[in-house]
């Protein structure tokens, strides 16, 4: 008798957003990550195939359940990297999530969305989905790298597509809790039905439940957050943002935030002395204070300067940011999306097979890192860095008012082009030689 397939239940709450602002993705709690051998082996976690010369992709490869959905995000970042006309050699290795602490962040963002809750709880829910949000990521990032430091990974890359920090938490819980102030959707349509997990309903149904709850916490009236006067709604919403906006910063100076950010950053100097390189996504949370500032009226918000800051920046990593092209010009430009953070080493392109993002700008970087590496064995990280820099284009000044350094068209395929990339010889168990 055939075997039953296992059945998945549907999360009855919204989809929770991956840390870096770049959208849903994350696996239902329990589901253990599937590869994706399709573009380049999977590399089973704490296990690299290869320790030296091989540029690591750390992401979410988990396919949508049955296959229905878009493709996992790290598919697309590993697309991104091969459009670069990047050959070498590649692993993906899904990003370890702590279990504990990333169970505590989703568990706390759904309790944000059920009915009722005390003020009380909603504050602590709020603080536990930010603190272990930055936590979960911080940490599962250091345990990749330390267990390449203990493996002898040298002259290698790995890129993180994501981030942690005051913004990120921001973001995603504000990024929900907006639809609870704005129009209910449309009846559904004859047959189906508005309760199902994922439907348009019970989407607005959760936003407004976190809506009202944040609001309760922080005395302010959902009602006036709803509406139409903008004299009600401005003064209302910008309370409700600046409180949500101080919760964030708070949250990073938690001391197991910093305790977590002191472990991946020498995690990070100890990989990066091993002749090796991070590259780190800067973010798609550059246009969340003018979002704010939109939806109240365009009054003032404060924050501090380290708001943008993704935490994963460490001393030594190349931080990218995104680029798109201005329909009107044709040139390419940062776009509005992309984290303009001071830390922002350079801006590549960001749009790959109708998805954008930072995430898609940092493999480019990624792999022209890697064939820099080739090209220069035992290189430090600031000397890769350095030679990364020169085969981009100096542009300024930038949205900043510093001068940035942004990838123009041609040089990077250009640079790749004239590598001379090995033949993959080596041989995964169980599997036949690369060629």
């Amino acid at each position: 008798m055939a075997a039953s397939l296992p059945t998945f239940t549907p999360p009855s709450f919204p989809v929770f957003p991956q840390p870096g602002g770049i959208g849903p993705g994350f696996p239902p709690i329990g589901m253990a990550p599937q590869p994706s051998i399709g573009n380049g082996p999977m590399a089973p976690f704490g296990t690299p195939m290869r320790r030296e010369n091989v540029l690591r992709i750390v992401d979410n490869f988990v396919a949508p359940p049955l296959g229905f959905g878009p493709p996992p995000h790290g598919r697309i970042v590993d697309d991104a990297m091969r459009a670069t006309g990047y050959q070498g050699q590649v692993e993906h290795t899904p990003f370890p999530f702590e279990n504990m602490t990333d169970d505590v962040a989703r568990l706390s963002f759904n309790a944000l969305s059920q009915p009722g809750m005390s003020a009380e709880d909603t504050r602590a829910a709020l603080s536990r989905y930010m603190v272990n949000q930055s936590n979960s990521t911080l940490n599962g990032a250091a345990q990749v790298l330390n267990q390449d430091v203990r493996a002898g990974v040298t002259n290698s890359v790995t890129n993180l597509s994501y981030g942690a920090g005051s913004a990120v938490s921001a973001q995603g819980i504000y990024r929900m809790a907006r639809e609870g102030w704005g129009p209910p959707p449309p009846a559904p349509p004859p047959g189906m039905d508005p309760s199902l997990p994922n439907s348009p309903q019970t989407r607005f149904e959760n936003s407004r439940n976190m809506m009202t709850n944040l609001a309760s916490a922080w005395g302010i009236d959902p009602a006036a957050l709803s509406s139409a006067d903008p004299a009600v709604h401005g003064p209302a919403r910008q309370r409700f943002q600046q409180n949500l906006l101080e919760q964030a910063e708070t949250s990073t100076q938690d001391p197991s935030v910093q305790g977590a950010l002191r472990n991946y950053q020498r995690a990070e100097q100890a990989y990066t002395g091993a002749n090796n390189t991070v590259v780190v996504s800067a973010g798609n949370w550059g246009g969340l204070l003018n979002e704010m500032r939109q939806d109240n009226g365009n009054r003032p918000l404060q924050v501090g300067e380290k708001f943008n800051s993704n935490l994963l920046v460490g001393a030594n990593t190349i931080s990218v940011g995104a680029l798109d092209i201005n329909p009107q010009t044709g040139a390419p430009r940062v776009a509005a999306y992309s984290n303009t953070d001071s830390r922002v080493d350079l801006y590549a392109y960001g749009d790959i097979k109708g998805a954008q993002g930072t995430s898609y700008a940092a493999p480019r970087v990624a792999a022209v890192a890697q064939a820099v590496r080739m090209e220069m064995p035992n290189a430090s990280a600031t000397e890769v860095r350095q030679r990364v820099m020169q085969i981009f284009t100096t542009q300024g000044p930038g949205a900043t008012g510093a001068t940035q350094t942004q990838e123009q068209s041609g040089n990077v395929a250009n640079y790749m082009g004239q590598v001379q990339w090995p033949r993959q010889t080596y041989v995964i168990p169980g599997m036949p030689a690369l060629n």
